[in-house]
C-alpha cells in the first residue's frame, strides 16, 4: 500500500469487524445474563409472594371465622334464652316456669372496624341490622348499649347499602349449599322463639331496669370487650341453641364475594318460617390497609385488588388469596439492585481492552506512517540539498584539476565557492547527526555557569562570518549588566542554536533591503533572553504552526525556497530544552521575524 489512506481504510475495516464481533458477543452475553437475573428475581419474588399470601390469608381468616361463628339468631338485636330444667324453661325452681328472657346480641354490643354493617334479609325483602332495633325495642338499646347517634349512623348505613345492593341481588348471590344443621331437642318439639314485639314479664322488667341504669354504669357496660361478653353469655347461648332453636334450622358457611363493587360475607339460613340471608358489609379500604400493612416488609409496592366472580385470568391474578376473592398485585417488585454482575464487569474490561488495543494500534500506525513520511521527506530533502553542493564541488574540482581556470582571480573565487559549499555540507551533516543523537538520547550536555559575554565571545566570529557570507551585518546590543549576567548553559549547544538562528535569517531574509541582523539581550525573573531579529518578509500563521517541526520541507519545498531541509529550528528547540531553556518566535513583530532563546540564570539554579 503506497498511500496512507489505503492503510487507514484497511485499519478501519479491521477495527469495525472487531468491534462488531465483540458487540454481538456482548449483546448475547448481556441478554443471557439479564434473563438469568430476571429468572432469579422472579423466583425470589414468587417466594416472597407465597409468604405474603400466607400472611394475608392468616389475617383474613380471623374475620371470616369470626363472622362464620356467629349463630343465626345473633343477627337480631335481642334473642330469647332460658334455662334447662326438666326439659322446660324455668326460673331455676322446679315446676315453676318463668318464660324466656332476652339477651342482647353480641353484634349489638361489639364493634369491629373491619365491618361497616351486619344485616339480615328475609324472603319478603325486609333488610334489618342488629344495631338498628325495632321501634318497640329501641328503649332497651338506647342508651344501655348504643347511643342514639350510633343507631342513626347504622340506619344511614342500611340506606346506603340498600342503594348499592338490591334485595334480589342478595338473594341470588346467597344461593349457597347447606353445610350445617341445628339439632332439635330430643323427645319434644322445639318451640319457635317468640317474636320480638312480644316480651315476657321478666323481659319487661329487665327493660325497665335497663332504662334506669346510671349513665356511668351504661358506659361501663358498653365498654365490655367482646371476649368478656362472650364469656358472660356463653352458657345462655348454648341453652338458646338447645332449647329455642327451631327444628330444621339449616345454614351455609359464610362466603366472601364482590357485589356491585362491595365486599360482602353472605350465608343462607333456612328456617321453618322461611329463608334468610345473613351477612356483613366489609369495610374494604380498612381491611385492605390492614392487610397490606402485614406484608409491607416483604413487598413494599404490593397492592390488593378485587377479583370478580368468574374472573380466572392467570396472567392478571396469579397470586390469589384463598380466604377472600382478592388478588395480590406485587407491582414493580423486580428491580435492579444497582450492583453490576460479574458478567457485565467482565464485558466492561473486555471493551476497555479492545478500545485500548485499537487506540494503541492507531497511535502506533500513525507513528509508523508519520515516521515513514518524515523519512521520505528527509531522504528527499537531503538528496536535493546534497545534490547541489556536490554538483558544484565536483564541477569546480574537475575544472581546477584539469587546469581549465588559468586566471588567478577566478581560481580564488572557485576555491572560495568550494569552501562555502563544503561548510554548507558540514553544517547539514552536523545538524542531522546532532538530531539523531537527540532522538537516541546520546547527547551529553556540559552545563556550566558562564556570563553572557563569554557565550557571545565564543560564538561571535562564526556568527559574524555566516552573516557576512549572505551580505548581512550582525549587530549585538546589550548593556554591561546584561553581559555580566551568569547563565547555566553548554557553550557548544548555545553556539549551535545561535548559528542556526543566524543561518535561518540569512536564508529567509535574503530579499530584505535592510541587511542588518539585530541581536539583543534582555532579562526576566530567573531568565536571560537572547533575541535575534531580521527585516525579512516574516512568517505566515501556517508557517508559524509548522516552524519547529523536523523535516517539514519536502524536495519540492526545498527546490522552491531557501536551501535547507527544515531541521535547524527543530534541532535548536530540542537543544534549548535540554538546557532547561526554551526557543520560541516572538509575536507582534511588524516586519521580519524575531526568535527568542531563553536560558536560566545561575542564581535560580
Amino acid at each position: 500500500m503506497k498511500r496512507p489512506w489505503h492503510i487507514w481504510l484497511a485499519f478501519g475495516v479491521c477495527a469495525l469487524v472487531a468491534v462488531a464481533a465483540v458487540g454481538w458477543l456482548s449483546y448475547r452475553t448481556i441478554a443471557s445474563d439479564r434473563a438469568d437475573a430476571l429468572a432469579a428475581q422472579r423466583a425470589a419474588q414468587e417466594e416472597l409472594a407465597r409468604l405474603a399470601l400466607w400472611r394475608l390469608d392468616s389475617a383474613a381468616a380471623t374475620l371470616l371465622a369470626q363472622e362464620n361463628s356467629q349463630p343465626y339468631f345473633a343477627y337480631q338485636s335481642f334473642y330469647p334464652v332460658g334455662e334447662i330444667g326438666g326439659g322446660t324453661p324455668s326460673s331455676g325452681k322446679a315446676g315453676k316456669s318463668s318464660g324466656p328472657r332476652l339477651l342482647p346480641s353480641p353484634l349489638l354490643i361489639t364493634t369491629d372496624s373491619r365491618v361497616r354493617l351486619h344485616f339480615e334479609l328475609n324472603s319478603a325483602g325486609d333488610l334489618r341490622s342488629p344495631k338498628v332495633p325495632a321501634a318497640q325495642l329501641e328503649n332497651q338499646v338506647v342508651p344501655a348499649y348504643l347511643s342514639a347517634e350510633s343507631v342513626a349512623e347504622q340506619r344511614h348505613e342500611i340506606e346506603a347499602f340498600s342503594q348499592l345492593v338490591s334485595a334480589r341481588e342478595l338473594l341470588a348471590a346467597a344461593d349457597l349449599p347447606i353445610t350445617s344443621r341445628y339439632p332439635a331437642v330430643a323427645n319434644r318439639p322445639a318451640p319457635n322463639p317468640p317474636p320480638f314485639d312480644v316480651q315476657s314479664d321478666q323481659g319487661s322488667q329487665q327493660a325497665a331496669q335497663a332504662a334506669q341504669i346510671p349513665v356511668q354504669q351504661q358506659a361501663n357496660q358498653r365498654a365490655l370487650s367482646a371476649n368478656e361478653f362472650q364469656a358472660r353469655t356463653q352458657i345462655d347461648t348454648q341453652i338458646a341453641n338447645q332449647v329455642f332453636a327451631p327444628r330444621g334450622v339449616e345454614m351455609s358457611v359464610m362466603k366472601p364475594l364482590w357485589l356491585n363493587g362491595q365486599l360482602l360475607l353472605l350465608r343462607r339460613v333456612s328456617l321453618d318460617r322461611g329463608e334468610l340471608v345473613q351477612g356483613a358489609w366489609v369495610d374494604w379500604p380498612t381491611v385492605r390497609r390492614q392487610l397490606e400493612a402485614t406484608i409491607r416488609d416483604l413487598l413494599s409496592g404490593a397492592r390488593l385488588e378485587p377479583v370478580a366472580a368468574g374472573n380466572n385470568r392467570v396472567e392478571e391474578y396469579s397470586h390469589r388469596m384463598a380466604v377472600l376473592p382478592v388478588a395480590l398485585n406485587v407491582g414493580s417488585a423486580i428491580t435492579h439492585n444497582g450492583t453490576p454482575s460479574p458478567v457485565r464487569v467482565g464485558l466492561w474490561i473486555i471493551w476497555c481492552s479492545v478500545a485500548l488495543a485499537i487506540s494503541a494500534i492507531a497511535v502506533l500506525l500513525k507513528g509508523v506512517l508519520t515516521l515513514s513520511e518524515r523519512r521520505a521527506a528527509f531522504v528527499s530533502a537531503v538528496t536535493h540539498e546534497l545534490r547541489t553542493p556536490l554538483t558544484t564541488l565536483r564541477m569546480y574540482a574537475e575544472m581546477l584539476a584539469d587546469d581549465m581556470v588559468r586566471d588567478e582571480k577566478s581560481r580564488r573565487e572557485y576555491l572560495i565557492t568550494l569552501h562555502r559549499e563544503a561548510d554548507r555540507l558540514t553544517h547539514l551533516v552536523e545538524n542531522v547527526l546532532a538530531y539523531a543523537q537527540l532522538e537516541r538520547g546520546d547527547v551529553q550536555t556540559k552545563i556550566q555557569p558562564m556570563t553572557a559575554a563569554e557565550l557571545l565571545k565564543q560564538a561571535r566570529d562564526r556568527l559574524t562570518h555566516r552573516a557576512a557570507q549572505a551580505n548581512f551585518k550582525l549587530r549585538i546590543a546589550a548593556s554591561r549588566e546584561d553581559l555580566q549576567e551568569v547563565v547555566l548553559a553548554d557553550p557548544a549547544a548555545v553556539e549551535r542554536i545561535l548559528f542556526n538562528l543566524v543561518d535561518n535569517a540569512c536564508k529567509y531574509a535574503d530579499s530584505a533591503t535592510e541587511r542588518n541582523l539585530e541581536m539583543s539581550i534582555a532579562r526576566q525573573p530567573g531568565r536571560l533572553l537572547f533575541k535575534l531579529r531580521d527585516h525579512g518578509p516574516g512568517l505566515s500563521d501556517r508557517e508559524r504552526r509548522r516552524l519547529f517541526q523536523p523535516f517539514r520541507k519536502s524536495a519540492r519545498d526545498a527546490a522552491h525556497t531557501a536551501p535547507g531541509i527544515g531541521l535547524g529550528l527543530a534541532l535548536s528547540r530540542r537543544l534549548a530544552r535540554q538546557l532547561d531553556g526554551e526557543l520560541a518566535i516572538e509575536d507582534g513583530a511588524e516586519r521580519g521575524a524575531c526568535f527568542v532563546l531563553s536560558l536560566p540564570v545561575a542564581s535560580q539554579a
